[in-house]
């Protein structure tokens, strides 16, 4: 996803979102989330997020994307999640709407959850169009909440893969594409 928002013409932050306890890869090849060590292991990074932490990092990493000269401070930037990285590409937009024009997330989870301070809730305040792709068809939630504040999205599952951004208005039926190939296009 990265890749194709790069070839859209955005400088692209990719983080590590557990980078405090681990260097990449954070996870072994095939984890099996039915293992309950993996498990274990894998739950354990994603309880050190924080929508705290989320903010603070987002504004850190998009700060240092900026500092880097092959970095266009005029144009906007794009982010992405990969499963528990999905809610910071949510934070990361709010953090820094003037900044932040797309973000993608491929399996992300938790982005819509009942606790208070749940990713979601962030996304009022966004200008960012958001690209997901998802496992399963759990995400009517997500689209419901985006098609109610007219925010800009594309969702597929994987075996409908995205093929663009799409921006769509709850306003509107009319859709605007933004080029995002999906991998093997």
């Amino acid at each position: 996803m990265a890749k194709r928002l790069a070839e859209s013409g955005y400088s692209v932050l990719v983080v590590n979102p557990f980078y405090r306890l681990k260097k990449a890869p954070t996870a072994p090849d095939h984890a099996d989330f039915s293992d309950p060590e993996t498990r274990k292991m894998l739950m354990s990074q994603h309880d050190s997020l924080t929508a705290e932490t989320g903010n603070t990092d987002a504004k850190a990493f998009i700060a240092y994307l900026d500092s880097q000269a092959a970095v266009d401070k005029k144009r906007k930037i794009g982010t992405t999640g990969y499963c528990m990285g999905g809610p910071l590409v949510f934070q990361t937009a709010a953090a820094s709407p003037a900044r932040v024009g797309a973000g993608a997330t491929f399996h992300g989870g938790g982005l819509v959850t009942k606790d208070a301070d749940s990713p979601h809730t962030v996304i009022a305040g966004t200008t960012a169009a958001y690209a997901f792709g998802h496992a399963d068809k759990a995400f009517q939630t997500l689209n419901q909440l985006l098609r109610s504040r007219s925010i800009a999205y594309s969702t597929g599952t994987h075996s409908r893969p995205l093929t663009s951004l799409r921006a769509r208005s709850s306003v509107e039926l009319g859709e605007t594409a933004l080029p995002l190939r999906a991998v093997g296009e």
